[in-house]
């Protein structure tokens, strides 16, 4: 009986897939006839774009790859605004938003350097979006009415489709329903509607209609809404929408909860598209999602605990997609770079070699004095290169790895707020933020020792300054900051040694916080002859460090005596820690 049930779905799927395979290929072919770079960078991003419209973001992902490297050869800012908006794009379906807004920010940088309206509006779009998905709403409205301005009444044809102006207008009426702005939804998705009749665009006739739906059950109209919801299903299916007709079981879902009956019809019809086709996890998971509130309203226990079982499972799923592709992205970025220093080497070569043959023809004094400077130059070029480097390595920590651990701390604060879970859950999903937060303020540690911008004693103050204060904002210890570093305030502090003397200081910040039960912290930071002295104390419980010495406090005077400064500890009327360092004269 199961092999003739799955007999059966494969000859259902068999001419979809047909299909796909089929246009796939022709595009291929096109592909393999080109005899120029040109005409391969254009075809290569038409397959890309094509993988993303059928749903198969791996391969859409290799075919970006292989454009990137097609582009280096002879690197065009056109096409890589292109390769930008594609990839934010993928990174969207992926539901890795952080990466898809980083690549819609470097798309908007080369629209304009390109000075090209229609490029601004695409790059714009895709910000939007990745923002709403990051639920920052009023940049995501900012984002998307910068994308209708700049929107060109005219463009021409692109390898990369820019994005219509009727999206635009639905996405700014999603945006306002979710600000509750519902006669501003009102007239977006009314424009938005009309231009996608107008242009016989399925996508977003299909699209409007649901908006109207979602916009007439936001003010309880539930006949309107079901009425559109029901058309905008209908025309789903019709055009072969598969993910919006699914969305749409949901919506109507939600609006039968006085019918049950109704409830499960709707239910069963969006199980049956998940069966039959391929649908986005994002959308999959919005579904189940949508249908667990749904019965547990109806207090349907049976639906409930199948529902829960099908969103982990999604999840698992999506989890395991995006470690793939996150990993996919980091290879073929370190590739990357590798072959940019290569060439960057190469470049420098060659400049060497025509500088050599130029200095043969000259006398021979001026040749050794000009070879004596071309060294010096390359050495400083090769430091510059190193700084930028590094300045990239702190900035590429911070966009994509810092915003990756902060994600895993919003979805950890997310299981323990939206699911019923048991006590040892609890315990392990604590732990994850608990080392999420660690492991996040390490690498913020980290990325500010690297950056050459931070280098001064007063950047330093600064920072221990907003370290201090964020890491007591929320409890009920008052924090007193005092500084007096006039005299070394421009003095230049090393990435080393700003990063072992602020780790001494957060141990004492911490070891305040979490075992001195004080309601008070001072903290000083002072210019003493040749030294800067830190000074940090509470009036605790104190803490006899010769009788409690932790692995902090031997941190602690293992990074001073690096430094070659110290510790010491009283333990009188609370502890105070105390912090001196040598950074001699200014």
């Amino acid at each position: 009986m199961i092999l003739m049930k799955n007999f059966f779905l494969f000859l259902l799927l068999f001419p979809c897939l047909v299909f796909s395979q089929n246009a796939a290929n022709k595009k291929i072919a096109a592909f393999n006839s080109c005899q120029t770079v040109a005409c391969q960078l254009s075809e290569a991003i038409r397959i890309a774009e094509f993988y993303v419209e059928t749903d198969h973001m791996d391969k859409a992902q290799e075919w970006l790859n292989y454009s990137k490297k097609l582009n280096q050869f002879k690197p065009k800012d056109s096409i890589s605004f292109f390769i930008n908006s594609l990839q934010s794009e993928t990174f969207y379906y992926m539901e890795l938003y952080q990466f898809g807004l980083h690549e819609a920010e470097k798309s908007i940088e080369k629209a304009r350097v390109l000075k090209d309206s229609a490029f601004l509006s695409d790059g714009y779009f895709f910000k939007g979006i990745n923002l709403i998905e990051m639920n920052q709403i009023p940049q995501a409205q900012q984002s998307l009415s910068l994308s209708e301005k700049y929107h060109p009444k005219r463009f021409k044809k692109h390898p990369r489709t820019i994005i219509g102006k009727a999206y635009i207008y639905n996405n700014l009426a999603q945006v306002k329903l979710k600000v509750k702005a519902i006669d501003s939804a009102l007239f977006y998705n009314r424009k938005a509607y009309a231009l996608a009749q107008q242009n016989q665009n399925l996508r977003g006739i299909v699209n409007g209609e649901q908006t109207f739906g979602l916009i007439y059950a936001a003010q309880k109209r539930t006949d309107s809404a079901r009425f559109y919801l029901s058309k905008s299903f209908a025309s789903a299916q019709k055009y072969e929408l598969r993910d919006v007709a699914m969305l749409n079981c949901a919506y109507l879902m939600e609006s039968h909860l006085d019918n049950p009956a109704k409830v499960d019809e709707w239910y069963r019809q969006g199980l049956d598209i998940i069966a039959k086709y391929e649908i986005n996890n994002s959308y999959e998971r919005y579904f189940y999602a949508t249908a667990l509130e749904v019965f547990r309203k109806l207090d349907d226990e049976n639906h409930i605990l199948s529902l829960q079982q099908k969103i982990i499972k999604v999840n698992e799923d999506t989890n395991g997609r995006a470690n793939y592709y996150v990993q996919n992205i980091i290879e073929e970025y370190m590739k990357n770079e590798n072959q940019l220093l290569v060439s960057r080497i190469n470049d420098l070569d060659q400049q060497k070699d025509i500088t050599i043959l130029q200095l043969i023809a000259a006398i021979l004094c001026v040749v050794i004095l000009l070879f004596i400077t071309l060294i010096f130059l390359r050495k400083n070029k090769l430091q510059q290169s190193l700084l930028e480097q590094k300045n990239e390595i702190s900035k590429d920590l911070h966009d994509d790895i810092g915003s990756e651990l902060s994600s895993i701390l919003i979805n950890a604060n997310l299981l323990v707020k939206n699911y019923d879970t048991n006590e040892k859950q609890q315990f392990l999903i604590s732990k994850i933020s608990d080392t999420s937060t660690e492991i996040s303020q390490r690498l913020n540690a980290f990325i500010w020792s690297l950056n050459t911008e931070n280098n001064s004693v007063g950047n330093f103050c600064e920072y221990v300054k907003r370290y201090a204060g964020n890491l007591l904002e929320g409890t009920e210890i008052a924090l007193h900051y005092s500084e007096n570093v006039t005299t070394v305030e421009h003095k230049i502090l090393n990435g080393y040694f700003r990063k072992n003397l602020f780790f001494c200081l957060k141990e004492a910040l911490n070891n305040a916080i979490k075992h001195a039960s004080a309601t008070a912290i001072h903290l000083s930071v002072t210019a003493e002859e040749k030294a800067l002295c830190i000074v940090v104390r509470d009036n605790g419980v104190g803490v006899v460090p010769d009788a409690h010495s932790g692995n902090g406090f031997r941190n602690m005077q293992k990074r001073a005596e690096a430094l070659k400064g110290s510790v010491q500890f009283d333990n009188s009327g609370g502890l105070q820690v105390t912090i001196k360092v040598p950074i001699g004269p200014n």
